[in-house]
Parts: C-alpha cells; structure tokens; sequence
C-alpha cells in the first residue's frame, strides 16, 4: 500500500503535488463476453462443466450395448439428504477490502478531473495565498512505456495584497519519453520516464488506509468508503514534517463493480508556523478516445529536467508582493566595468572616482525588509514609518508610503527571473525544498549588461561607444522554493562576462542575492528596533524554577534557559518576575544584549572572537573539509540563503554550524531568538536597574567551539546538514514545548535518553568525549563553583543559565547542588495548582 503515498496528502504540500509515488498500475484485462468468445478461433476444448457438455456429439447411430452386470439396478441408499443443502451467505467484505481490490483495479486508460484549494496562513489570522489548482487529465496506458497523456493545468493565486488574482493555465503533453508543458508561446521540453511524468501529478490512489483509525462503509449500499482519524498526527502520513492534525478525513466513491470513481478529501495542518487547509475532489472514468497531441506549431523551446518547475517558480513568485512577506536581504555585487583600472584612464574620457573600491555593495533595505552588517545605505519601510541610514547615521525620508510600497514592489519585480527568461532549467528533490537551477537566457543576460553598465557610467552603451569588445561568459542561478508552502527562499543571480580594450581584459561581474522568508519576531524588530508585540498566551510556559538554600538561609533562585521563544516565553509566570525582580543581580552564563557594544570597546575581545569565528590563513571553511561534506555545505547554502558577505567565504567550520542552525530556525518560523528566555530577563533586568554578570569568561566562551578539533568541528557541520530543516526545526520546536511544560522527570529522561551512543569507533568515542568535556563537564563545574560562590555572598543573585546544564546526570547544577547539602525546591507556579 505504501507505493500509492503519492496521495493528496502529499499534494496538499506541494504546488505539484510531487513527493509521493505514483501506483503501479496493472495491466487491464479484457472482460470475456459471449460474442468475444465465439469470433475467437477454436482452442483446446474448455473444461467440462455438465455431463451433457463432456459427451462428444455422434456421427453415427449407436449401436445395443450389452448392459453391464455389475451396474446396480437401483441408486445405493445413501444419507444424503433429499433436499439440496443451505448455503451460508458469503462474508460481508469490509471497507478497506474493498478500498484496497479497488486500488489494484485502478485502469490504465482513465480520464480524471481533480480540484484542490490550499489556504495558507499564519497566527491562525494572517492569510497568506489561498490557491487552487483544477486538472483534467487523459492518460493511456499508465506505467508503461507506450504511455500518452495530455493535461490542462490551472492554477489561481488569491491574496487581498495583490490587486488582480494570478491565473496561469498549462497545456501539458507526454508521449515516447518526452514531456512538453506549453505556456503561452513557450514550450518547456523534457525527457522524462512514464513513472517520472505520472509522479508530477496527482495519482489515482488518492487515499491510503493504512493511515487512518476509521474505514468504514457510509452507508449499506456498499459504494462508499469513509475515512477519518489520522494514525500519525506528525507528519509521515502527510510525506513531509507536518505537525499538529485537526482534521484528516475522506471518502472513496465506487462503482457497481468495486472500482474507483471519486475521491474528497479535506486536511487542516501546521508546517513550521504555516497552517494549511485544503480541499480536493477527483472524478475518475475510463477514457474515451485518444489523449489530446500538442499543436504543430512550436514556439521558443526551453529545456527543462521536469516539466514541474515551472509551476514551481510561478507559484514562488506571487509570495514576493505580499505585505507580510520579507526579502529579508537584497544584496547586489557589482565588479565594475573595466575595474578602477578602467575607471583611472582620463584619458578614456571617463568619469574617474580615485577612491571608489574595486568591489562595490549596494544593499537596500526594502519594505519586506533586508539586512546586512556591510552595507553603506539602508532604507527600511514598515507601518508607515521610514528609515534611510547613510554610513550609520540616520536621515529623514519624507516619502509618501504608498509610493515606497510601489518603487519596491518595482524593485522586486525586477530582481526576479521569470521561466521564459531562461534558456534552461533543472529541478531537483531536495526533502524540505525544490531547487531549481537555471542559465538565463542572452536577452536577459544583455539586460543585466546594459543595468550594470549604466550604473558605472551612466551610459548602458558607453564601452562600447570607445571600442570595447564585449563578450558574454555565463548568467546563471538558482531558487530554492518550499516544497510544504511554495514560499521561495533564496534566490541567486551570477553573471559572468568582460570587455577588451586594446588587448587589456576587463572582468564585468554581477552577483545579485535574496533570501525571502514571512514576516515574523525577528523581521519586525530588523525593521522597527523593538521586539514585536505578543498577547498573554492562553496556556502559559511554566518551566523549571527552583528555590536553592544554603545552610545559612541565604537564597539562590535557578531557571533552566532555552534561547530561542515565542509569546510564552515574552510573558513567564509571575513568580519568576517576582523573584528577578527582589534580586540584587542576575548572572547568565554571557551578557550577549550588548555584544557588539563590548567588541567595540574591548580589543582583546575583539581579537579573540575573530580568531574563533574566521581562519587568519585566508582559507575558507571548504578547506577544511572531505570532500562530501563540502558538497553538502553548498548545497545547504543554495537552499537556505546566506548573503554575499565576504566573512562567509573565511568563517571556520564552527562558526558555519552556527550560521546555518539559525538560518534554518528563522525559515521555521516557530521561535525566534529575539524571545530567547536569557535576553528577556537581562533586558528586564537592566530596565530595573538590577546588576548583569556573566558566568563564564566572555572570551573563553565566544571561543569555545572555534577551539574544537577540525574533526569535530566537521562532524557537527554534518550532523547539522544530515538532520536537514524540517527535522532539525520539529527537534527544537519538541524540545521547546517540553521546556514550557517543565516535566524535570520528562527533561531528565530526554536528556539520558540523548546520551545513549550507539557503539562507537575510538576515533568516534574520542570526538564525543571532547564534545562533552568542552562543552558540558568544564563548564558545569565552573557554574557549580560560581553557584556556591553566590549563596556563600551577601548578595541574593537570580541564576540562569541554559537547561542542560541543570539536568545533566554527570555533573549537572541541580545533582551537585543536591548533593552539596544545598536545599533545592522546584517552585510551583499558581497556574498548576488544581
């Protein structure tokens, strides 16, 4: 049954409902019939079935026989009964029986007609797109090689931010393996198998049993079965990491002889942040005549590795106009024209800046905001207000929203490559997203020329006006978009090209970047400097808190940290604020609300957190890695984003660990670190005047996995990459959860259960020893000893560090503290009490 999860459920995800596999379809047997039997020519005689039947018919008249003498004269008295005998009625078939006969008799010459709308929002409020996609489809001889096929694919984008709805509609052919989708007077050609071509589309089995508690009849009559009750509540019966089920119900529509004619389905899900609902109903009847053929006169052809791409990136592109969407970099690389070099001849006639740089960013901030630690010029837009920061210092734009709304939106639709502006395109199945990579084509190529070389010298034509000859190297990039949303998430231009002017060869480059994602917490404080507004929830976290007293009576209160949170984490039970707030200080293992403030103003700290985040040989991180962990780091960096920042190219290993767990987590959309449970409490402190020490030695620690083993450092990186984001981002977010429920025997247990290794190499169990030596052995007994010091002072200090370092069986704060003589009480908030 497995091989027919190519179901809606996968659909409900994907804009092409790809993701699952399509059923092997058995050969359809002809149905024997009276007429068919008697036009056939004669065979081995049938089986006998009367005794009338197996008598040969005679050619002469039969002789007397003598009769036998032995025969009896009379039937021999027998028990039987006179009476032929009852038959007990046939079993009543169930429901799934009956679903999984019809799913083996699924036909290979079907027309199917399926609608499917998916609505996508946020919060539970903030709609995002609500799209609906209609397919009629002709297919003969499905799953095997003979197979044809025509399409009419429609798709309609609504969103209340864009003025006129999005409808594109495909005409989709396959036939001697090849596939062709025909949009307008673009024809998008690709060699592709049946089975690869049916993967594409919604497949005929569009339910499976196996993934649900109920299957039932609806009624007596036997024509329908019901669906209902999801198994996996989490995501592997919807073929991606879905959590949170409310709804999963269906029904399958059957004829007089069992088969399969419809199917209605309906599904509410959440995807990191994003809930779902969607709606599909497919009608199936055998099909009559013969699949529709593309038209004789072909348009420009463009080669693509799957005819699904194209819908992909249309899908992505209606995302980018949406107010609550972020662009959250816009960064552009120009390497100029004929470089300074070119720019320095007066005597070319040119403009000459002497101290213009040779690599030059232009980043703009934009209303769906963009960030960078380089940029020279940042404008931001949001709720009416907007920002313009020149080397740091702001100025005041007095610019009437609406038309910012517009010249960004212009901005937008003009960074972005649209598919019949490509020569060729691939999409590849990366797990949590497509990536699509494509050259562009020599007329937009020209364009970027012309956009690059205006922008040097005011004139798109100027090099060429003096005898510059130019020649085009490539324009390539590539889009990574969301498989669960169809949301893009990176986008990367690289135009490669140059001129010659008497013999000398000038570079022209082009690299343009943007990495998208939904306006959340950290986008809205990107833009307005403050934490965004979040309502009490109506469950609130009630994580672990303790009371510890020493033998004199002098109080230590202790909170297990998590550093990243949502509206839980911004309003904590008010024992915790109570006690923070009768604190003569709080003590976290770093002060990290002030870090830049600090690098400024501290040399040594600022040298030892360069030499632990960037290699001082000019080596990149790809240096320091096999092989296949380097192709894998690309690979992740074209899916998740990453701006053209020249510290990526020499951050070390570790440091690459890092960015890339917060890339994945702000792709989520779970949590974020602006409601990390540490720099809540330090701000709340610092607002009440309340002292901020650190734990541990700033420099040690910003340097701590900087200074791991380049093998380990490597097996972090991979282990990072392998887990991918979807599942790294479901860990956190159960991690999470269990840290607001505060279950210290719960915690306790997912802790142990964590450091159950498989068994391990030497060279393996070495990298993990080292992992926990530096990570949690030295520094728990640092806390430990730093504790003892606080309760051995005259000051009441409010400790809170993260919560591994309280659980931990080895040499964990609440182990040591217990078994130090200290009184540890777990605090009960006045949500749990009955």
């Amino acid at each position: 049954m497995k091989k027919l999860l190519a179901l809606i459920l996968s659909a409900v995800l994907l804009i092409g409902c790809i993701g699952g596999c399509s059923p092997a379809l058995p050969t359809k047997e002809a149905e024997t019939t009276a007429e068919t039997a008697a036009s056939q020519p004669a065979t081995d005689p049938a089986p006998a079935t009367s005794a009338e039947e197996t008598q040969p018919v005679p050619t002469e008249a039969p002789t007397a026989a003598e009769p036998s003498t032995d025969a009896p004269t009379a039937p021999p008295e027998t028990d039987a009964p006179t009476v032929p005998p009852e038959t007990q009625a046939p079993e009543p078939v169930s429901a799934a029986e009956a679903y999984e006969k019809a799913v083996s008799q699924l036909p290979q010459d079907y027309h199917l007609e399926l609608s499917r709308e998916i609505s996508r929002s946020m919060d539970g409020e903030r709609e995002l797109l609500v799209t609906t996609d209609e397919w009629v489809m002709d297919v003969k001889g499905a799953g095997t090689d003979e197979m044809t096929a025509a399409v009419t694919w429609k798709m309609t984008v609504e969103n209340k931010d864009i003025a006129e709805l999005s409808v594109n509609e495909y005409k989709i052919y396959y036939s001697n393996g090849k596939a062709a989708l025909i949009d307008g007077s673009t024809i998008y050609a690709a060699k592709q198998s049946a089975e690869e071509f049916l993967q594409s589309f919604p497949p005929l089995a569009l339910l499976t049993a196996d993934n649900y508690e109920s299957i039932e009849w609806t009624d007596g009559s036997q024509s329908a079965v019901a669906f209902g009750e999801a198994v996996d509540t989490e995501w592997e019966w919807l073929g991606m990491d879905c959590t949170d089920v409310t709804l999963g119900e269906g029904t399958a529509l059957l004829d007089e002889n069992g088969r399969i004619t419809g199917v209605e389905y309906q599904t509410e899900y959440a995807l990191e942040g994003i809930r779902f609902t969607a709606m599909a109903e497919m009608s199936l009847s055998p099909l009559e005549g013969e699949p529709a053929v593309p038209p004789a006169d072909a348009g420009e052809v463009i080669s693509v590795s799957s005819v699904i791409a194209v819908p992909v990136m249309d899908l992505a592109a209606c995302f980018p106009y949406m107010s609550n969407f972020s662009a959250s970099y816009l960064g552009l690389t120009l390497s100029y024209a004929a470089g300074m070099t070119l720019l320095k001849q007066e005597w070319l006639g040119l403009d000459c800046d002497e101290e213009g740089p040779m690599i030059y960013d232009h980043v703009y901030h934009t209303i769906y905001s963009d960030e960078t630690e380089s940029s020279e010029y940042e404008l931001r837009h949001f709720a009416g207000q907007t920002k313009y920061t020149e080397d740091e210092e702001e100025i005041e734009v007095d610019m009437d929203p609406e038309a910012m709304e517009a010249a960004v939106l212009d901005c937008v639709e003009d960074a972005w490559i649209y598919p019949d502006e490509m020569s060729q395109i691939s999409i590849s199945d990366e797990y949590d997203c497509w990536l699509i990579e494509f050259t562009v084509n020599d007329q937009i190529a020209d364009y970027i020329r012309g956009r690059v070389e205006e922008e040097l010298f005011g004139d798109p034509n100027k090099l060429e006006s003096i005898g510059a000859r130019y020649k085009l190297g490539s324009c390539t990039g590539y889009l990574s978009v969301d498989k669960g949303s169809g949301m893009p998430m990176h986008l990367k231009i690289n135009f490669d090209a140059g001129h010659t002017y008497q013999r000398q060869n000038y570079p022209l480059k082009y690299e343009a970047e943007w990495t998208y994602r939904v306006s959340d917490g950290d986008v809205w404080k990107m833009i307005t400097d403050e934490l965004r507004p979040s309502e009490e929830p109506e469950v609130p976290a009630t994580p672990l808190f303790y009371k510890v007293t020493a033998p004199n009576g002098h109080v230590l209160w202790l909170i297990g940290t998590i550093h990243v949170g949502d509206e839980r984490t911004a309003h904590l039970p008010q024992e915790i604020y109570d006690a923070l707030l009768s604190s003569d200080a709080i003590a976290v293992e770093i002060d990290v609300t002030n870090f830049e403030e600090r690098l400024e103003a501290d040399d040594d700290l600022m040298d030892a957190y360069q030499d632990a985040t960037y290699y001082s040989d000019n080596s990149s991180p790809f240096d320091h890695l096999e092989d296949d962990v380097a192709e894998k780091l690309e690979l992740a960096i074209k899916k998740y984003g990453g701006d053209i920042r020249a510290n990526w190219l020499c951050y070390k290993v570790a440091s690459m660990t890092s960015l890339l767990e917060q890339m994945m987590l702000e792709l989520g959309r779970l949590q974020t670190y602006d409601r990390g449970v540490d720099n809540q409490l330090v701000e709340m402190a610092k607002a009440n005047g309340i002292e901020v020490w650190d734990v541990e030695d700033y420099a040690e620690h910003i340097s701590l996995l900087g200074n791991f083993s380049e093998k380990l450092q490597e097996l972090m990186l991979e282990e990072t990459l392998d887990y991918r984001r979807y599942a790294s981002n479901m860990g956190t977010d159960e991690l999470f959860e269990a840290w607001c429920r505060g279950d210290e025997a719960e915690l306790t247990a997912e802790e142990e259960e964590e450091e159950e290794d498989e068994e391990l190499t030497p060279e393996e169990q070495a990298l993990v020893d080292e992992y926990n030596e530096g990570m949690m052995r030295k520094r728990n007994a640092e806390m430990v000893e730093k504790a003892q010091e606080y309760l051995a002072g005259d000051k009441t200090v409010f400790f809170a560090v993260g919560l591994a370092h309280l659980l931990d069986e080895e040499n964990g704060l609440l182990k040591c503290l217990r078994e130090g003589g200290y009184t540890v009480e777990q605090v009960v908030f006045a949500a749990q009490e009955p």
